[in-house]
């Protein structure tokens, strides 16, 4: 990357960062579109909600979502597969090690998290640190 263009891209980055900070300021700004549910009544269900997130968001799940999350579910194994099946093989292991790992690592982490967006596996940003923090 040339130093001109590394400079147009800061000064866009400055200027789209800057509109959206002013966007959450402004006084016409609407909250999210995210229903929040009270606590079920049930006890043991109340209970189960809170030690596992996934429940909870399922109350509230709508099916105009299901198109975006399976496009962005698509999205995201066209990625994550093979990236996992370079990292397993990386390590001197067979590619069906990074299958399995990236399959029931995101499946625990949809259970289990209890954001709305999830990041986890295997990352170009974990191996860089990882590299830095093992480096001697």
């Amino acid at each position: 990357m040339s130093q001109g263009s590394a400079k147009q891209w800061i000064r866009l980055s400055k200027s789209v960062i800057n509109k959206l900070w002013a966007l959450k300021d402004s006084p016409g700004a609407k909250p999210p579109k995210f229903p929040v549910l009270p606590p079920p009544a049930n006890p043991w269900a109340a209970m189960l909600c809170r030690y596992v997130p996934a429940i909870d968001s399922l109350r509230s799940y709508s099916f105009r979502s299901l198109g975006a999350d399976i496009f962005a579910g698509l999205t995201v194994a066209t990625v994550a597969v093979p990236q996992a099946m370079a990292y397993a093989m990386l390590a001197g292991l067979p590619p069906q090690y990074g299958l399995y790992t990236a399959i029931v690592m995101t499946a625990v982490g949809a259970v289990l998290d209890s954001s709305r967006q999830l990041i986890n596996g295997p990352t170009n940003a974990i191996s860089i640190a990882l590299l830095s923090a093992l480096a001697v």
